[in-house]
């Protein structure tokens, strides 16, 4: 796809646009937070969706490779698997930039149409990255919740006397 082409173009529209439908899946209170953009600090994940939807338009446009793509959605995925979204919703966003194309860019000429038809299958592979990226982040929150709980059974174990001292031939 040629970086000239109507999508790159419309670049500061589309992110505009994605991120505000980002933003909706969130409930009102948070959207209405998020959209206030101000300081990296004092609204990071902001910050991140933005960094991160910024990072994968660009990749998505010149044609970069999945590594390139999964780093730059990386923040963003982890994100969301920490704030409770289902698998599905959680990566839903990927979705919403097919419709946000259509209605920015008017495919007037085949080159519009065959870089639109384009984006959809780097979108729709984009979803992939984002799903494994999400059962990466939610394993290892179930990896870290079980060590928790084995250390703390252990830890009441010992307190309770429960486990016998190597140390004294036990």
């Amino acid at each position: 796809m040629s970086h000239e082409s109507g999508i790159a173009r419309e670049k500061n529209r589309i992110l505009k646009a994605w991120f505000e439908h980002v933003a909706d899946t969130y409930a009102k209170q948070t959207a209405s937070f998020l959209n206030q953009k101000g300081d990296r600090f004092a609204n990071p994940v902001s910050a991140i969706i933005s960094e991160s939807l910024e990072k994968v338009f660009d990749g998505l446009v010149e044609d970069a490779g999945v590594n390139e793509l999964s780093e730059s959605i990386d923040p963003l995925v982890r994100v969301r698997a920490v704030q409770g979204f289902s698998p599905s919703a959680s990566i839903s966003f990927v979705f919403f930039l097919k419709k946000i194309l259509r209605d920015v860019i008017t495919a007037d000429d085949s080159e519009v149409a065959m870089d639109l038809e384009l984006m959809d299958k780097k979108i729709d592979g984009l979803a992939l990255i984002c799903f494994d990226k999400f059962m990466e982040c939610r394993e290892k929150i179930y990896e870290l919740k079980a060590c928790e709980v084995r250390n703390r059974t252990f830890r009441a174990f010992e307190r309770a006397g429960l486990l016998l001292n190597s140390k004294n031939g036990g």
